[in-house]
């Protein structure tokens, strides 16, 4: 699993990852989850609020108030999403040094940061398995044109091809930059904002606004602002 997609999957700022250096120290697999715990939190102390901290950790029960108890809380949520079996099954690789670039800026980066998380957050984890192969999760599946078919929680899926640009999308979900179009079921290109749309996965943007049902830029971040 890509670290962006867990960040987003938690509804946390990708400004946290801002900018990683690739002199950073290797993590390993089992420390990953507590090293961005730590970094998220530090971060987090630093540039919230106590009412932009209770409404970052409205889920938290008891309430989050210190840095040590965000740093247990989110230790425990990334060891949740970020299991090792793929890895130790060989299914995905690895990479350490890669994680430890991702997240090294984490702690220090400026309350007011909404820049996207590196390239190196995409290469912590990588699918290994070819076409054909036995998966559990897309993340399994090499390459992003891929994506892991027939799987559930006790049964293998296979990894097949995403349906080109294009291509009729009745059966596979399309590559990425392109949506399955309801009424051709053809793999169509994403729409720029200001095209009209139903749903987010039209558009570049992933935004449909309700109120004109035209692409739009998406809602800013809600990021704690140091102030």
């Amino acid at each position: 699993m890509k670290l962006r997609t867990v960040f987003l999957a938690l509804g946390l700022s990708l400004s946290m990852v801002a900018c990683g250096g690739d002199d950073a120290s290797p993590i390993p697999i089992d420390q990953l989850p507590a090293e961005l715990a730590a970094a998220q939190c530090a971060q987090t102390f630093r540039c919230c609020d106590a009412a932009e901290l209770m409404d970052r950790f409205q889920g938290a029960d008891p309430p989050i108030t210190t840095e040590q108890e965000c740093t247990t809380y989110l230790t425990g949520v990334f060891t949740g999403f970020l299991d090792p079996e793929p890895v130790t099954s060989g299914r995905q690789s690895y990479d350490a040094s890669a994680a430890g670039s991702c997240i090294s800026a984490s702690s220090s980066a400026a309350c007011t940061d909404q820049s996207d998380a590196p390239a190196s957050c995409d290469r912590v984890f990588v699918g290994l398995v070819a076409a054909g192969g036995m998966c559990k999760s897309s993340s399994d599946c090499a390459g992003d044109a891929s994506y892991c078919d027939g799987a559930t929680s006790t049964t293998f899926g296979t990894c097949k091809a995403r349906a080109a640009l294009g291509a009729s999308c009745a059966n596979d979900p399309c590559v990425d930059d392109s949506y399955c179009d309801d009424t051709t079921v053809l793999c169509t290109a994403l729409k720029a904002n200001g095209a009209a749309c139903g749903f987010d996965d039209e558009c570049q943007s992933d935004n449909c606004d309700i109120a004109t049902d035209l692409c739009a830029p998406p809602a800013p971040i809600t990021t704690c602002d140091g102030v």
